[in-house]
């Protein structure tokens, strides 16, 4: 039993790091003129003390609006004898002008559920936890999902940070330590390097796009990573402006 709990805080401490933001069900709804005019799919690998024992996948769109929503399929399952604990997250989170707006969330622990639902404001943070509304919290710059890290944080010492896991919000002392280079498969991305100092140290490569391409923590005395594996980019069909045909693709 006490290896059993062992792996459920284990893979919660991994999952309050490692959660992505598919729940397409639970995107914000937009309006119809509304429509992705780029998009791309990042496959991660989740790595705990070198082996390998989830995948993350992170889908992001930029609509014709202005949004840029961000959805991710996250599990990791790990075996403790003849039992294995499997922990899944799914979100969608939608952004618009470098800050996140929305957040919806639903996590499986085991056998436990959690759904968590955010409206993030200039000034505050409302969220609802299994539809029982919380207390407003501060604003945040940021969602532990860590999928892109805004300019404006360059400037902060300091940043508040939404759990997507949880609905909490966690504070951090950020910090930029500089320019690396990452191996993707068989390339090399030029990445920045960021470090958070909150409930636990955090590493963050983030790539020319701010975009996540590696994250690394020690949770519960693991050593946990999430390491880019490929990205796809995904071309859409523009529809055809009023009155014309579409171009033909040559």
């Amino acid at each position: 039993m006490l290896r059993h709990r062992m792996a459920g805080w284990l893979c919660a401490s991994i999952f309050a790091l490692l959660s992505g933001s598919a729940l397409q069900a639970a995107e914000p709804s937009r309006p119809e003129s509304s429509r992705p005019v780029q998009q791309q799919v990042r496959e991660f690998d989740i790595i705990v003390d070198g082996s390998r024992v989830g995948t993350s996948r992170l889908e992001i769109a930029e609509h014709s609006d202005g949004r840029t929503v961000a959805t991710t399929d996250a599990q990791i399952s790990i075996n403790v004898f003849f039992f294995t604990y499997v922990h899944r997250y799914q979100g969608s989170e939608s952004w618009q002008a470098g800050q996140p707006r929305k957040l919806d969330g639903l996590t499986h622990a085991g056998s436990d559920r959690r759904a968590v639902r955010a409206v993030l404001e200039a000034t505050r943070t409302e969220v609802s936890v299994d539809e029982h509304p919380q207390p407003a919290g501060p604003a945040v710059h940021l969602t532990t999902s860590y999928w892109y890290w805004p300019a404006a944080l360059d400037k902060l010492k300091a940043i508040s940070l939404l759990d997507v896991d949880s609905g909490a919000t966690i504070k951090a002392e950020c910090e930029r330590i500089g320019e690396e280079a990452v191996v993707v498969g068989t390339r090399t991305i030029n990445c920045t390097h960021y470090r958070l100092k909150g409930p636990s140290e955090t590493d963050l490569w983030f790539d020319a796009d701010r975009q996540l391409v590696s994250r690394k923590s020690v949770e519960v005395g693991h050593r946990t990573e999430l390491r880019l594996q490929s990205i796809k980019r995904i071309e859409i069909a523009q529809p055809a402006t009023a009155g014309k045909p579409a171009a033909p693709k040559l």
